[in-house]
């Protein structure tokens, strides 16, 4: 009974309305900190940032009342360097006072790529792997050899170029691949008696390609080095001749001994002992 009269007493009542008051009170002062901390309602449209220099940035987004992080830059040969190139948010989104706006700029140094190993690859996988190095195919050059289909070289301006070398960004290269023995015919030199280098420079522009079939005597790599050839298939005769295109096979040895006397047709290219 006692509880029953406390709950229509006037004490009750005043209690009960103190603590509606307070909550009250407490639940409008979290929400005013709440909307003073988030900025409730405050926001500003996010303004095209694409062309800017990174200079500019600054001043125009503080009348904004906006701030800019730039991020990792980008290279694109279409817009100008030092320049926005893309942001986040986009232009036209809603942002609240203060948001940050992340651009992307245009690199004032154009990166570069490593030109990767094409040789021996098809023209396809060539492509591919250029791709992925951020690098262009330019012309295809096809030339006489037994790498029918194949990339025997790589070249930019008729300069060859070597795996590791490095270019400019989606440069482009041209790839030079085999089609096969040509129906013209070349001179057919002498290779016995000089070493792999020599016998490579030897061939100059006959296009035509040596590869080495055996190494006698030779004990490292060092020894095959200095390797000269005692043999050739097809044999040396004097005014004979080969298709362009064709694999002329050496045998090399690391014992003078093996090597016939016979002339050179490189006569500047002088047989010379092992040391």
């Amino acid at each position: 009974m006692k509880f029953l009269k406390f709950l229509i007493s006037r004490t009750f009542f005043i209690h009960l309305s103190i603590a509606v008051v307070l909550t009250a009170a407490l639940i409008w002062g979290t929400f005013i900190y709440l909307k003073s901390y988030t900025r409730f309602g405050e926001s500003v449209t996010v303004p095209e940032l694409k062309g800017f220099k990174v200079e500019e940035l600054g001043p125009f987004l503080k009348d904004k009342k906006l701030q800019y992080v730039q991020v990792d830059p980008v290279y694109d040969p279409k817009m100008p360097k030092g320049t926005v190139v893309s942001q986040n948010p986009e232009p036209g989104s809603l942002a609240k006072e203060g948001r940050k706006i992340y651009v992307r700029i245009n690199s004032l140094d154009r990166p570069e790529s490593v030109v990767p190993d094409l040789v021996s690859l098809t023209k396809r996988g060539a492509e591919s792997k250029l791709m992925r190095a951020k690098l262009k195919v330019g012309i295809t050059i096809t030339e006489p050899s037994s790498a029918v289909g194949f990339v025997i070289r790589v070249e930019k301006n008729g300069r060859t170029l070597s795996p590791g070398d490095k270019l400019p960004e989606w440069s482009k290269v041209d790839l030079v691949v085999g089609i096969g023995s040509s129906s013209e015919r070349t001179d057919l030199p002498n290779f016995v008696g000089l070493n792999l280098d020599e016998s490579e420079a030897l061939i100059g522009d006959k296009l035509l390609s040596v590869v080495p079939v055996l190494y006698q005597g030779c004990e490292t790599a060092l020894d095959s080095s200095k390797a000269l050839v005692f043999r050739q298939n097809p044999d040396y005769e004097e005014g004979a001749s080969v298709y362009q295109g064709q694999v002329i096979s050496l045998w090399m040895t690391c014992g003078s001994d093996s090597i016939p006397d016979t002339t050179s047709s490189a006569a500047r290219y002088m047989k010379k002992p092992i040391n």
